[in-house]
């Protein structure tokens, strides 16, 4: 029971490490994206054609996509967790 506790946990941790990676990189694509829409203010469309800011969107989507998904296994993980260790 200990060791499948432990396992949980352990899995939860690295799950949680994911979020902040993925966190880290959402930010980044933020500051991309902060970045294309000053050029496209300042020189015009073709300093930052509209396929390059929806590329960075979508991968800001996809981004926000997967830490929500790593969220939900991380609450199912500490869940399991509370109850193998509260008892």
């Amino acid at each position: 029971r200990r060791e499948s506790a432990a396992r949980i946990g352990l899995q939860a941790d690295i799950n949680g490490s994911q979020i902040v990676e993925g966190l880290i990189s959402y930010n980044n694509y933020t500051y991309q994206l902060l970045d294309l829409l000053h050029s496209r203010l300042q020189s015009g469309a073709a300093a930052a054609p509209a396929s390059k800011i929806n590329s960075v969107i979508s991968q800001m989507n996809d981004q926000a996509k997967s830490i929500n998904n790593l969220n939900s296994q991380y609450q199912n993980l500490m869940k399991q967790f509370d109850q193998m260790t509260n008892s």
